[in-house]
């Protein structure tokens, strides 16, 4: 009898939705995004809170987990297309590695869209280490605005005076 009185939840609204995701680990925010399709378009447009992003020039690590990017060996008898690119995904923290996948294209476009995906405007990094920059980074202008909240940065490559 007493269920009949309390009152109903009611859904977030849009900024309170944009609030609390704005929140989480990007960890958790990547299995919301796998587990909850409703959430896809709000999830991709906010930006993360990161606490380590590192850079060389064919990887990128997100906090504990690295993606190297690197072209697809092709052997003779391979009639496969030759601008794919082979992603290896570890876990730092396990040592585990995610099987390997390829994708149609070059490794420095994988890289890029990799990057998008996580580092959006307005990021918030605690951490960011430069290692090296990817060919795509180099070719950035700077018009588009966009901008990083970072804590702490790090370099060592003289490639770094354009970031």
């Amino acid at each position: 009898m007493d269920n009949q009185h309390q009152p109903r939840c009611r859904p977030l609204s849009c900024n309170a939705l944009k609030c609390v995701l704005k929140s989480m680990s990007v960890e958790k925010r990547q299995e919301i995004h796998t587990n909850l399709p409703s959430l896809h378009a709000v999830n991709s447009v906010l930006p993360y809170t990161i606490t380590t992003v590192g850079i060389v020039p064919n990887a990128l690590t997100i906090n504990r987990k690295t993606w190297t990017f690197r072209k697809k060996q092709v052997l003779w008898y391979d009639f496969d297309d030759s601008n794919q690119t082979t992603i290896s995904i570890v876990d730092l923290d396990s040592h585990k590695s995610s099987p390997d996948f390829y994708v149609n294209k070059s490794p420095d476009e994988a890289f890029e869209k990799c990057f998008n995906v996580y580092v959006k405007n307005n990021s918030n990094i605690r951490n960011f280490e430069i290692w090296g920059l990817p060919e795509f980074l180099c070719e950035r202008d700077g018009s588009d605005g966009f901008k990083l909240n970072i804590s702490r940065f790090e370099n060592d490559c003289c490639e770094c005076r354009r970031v």
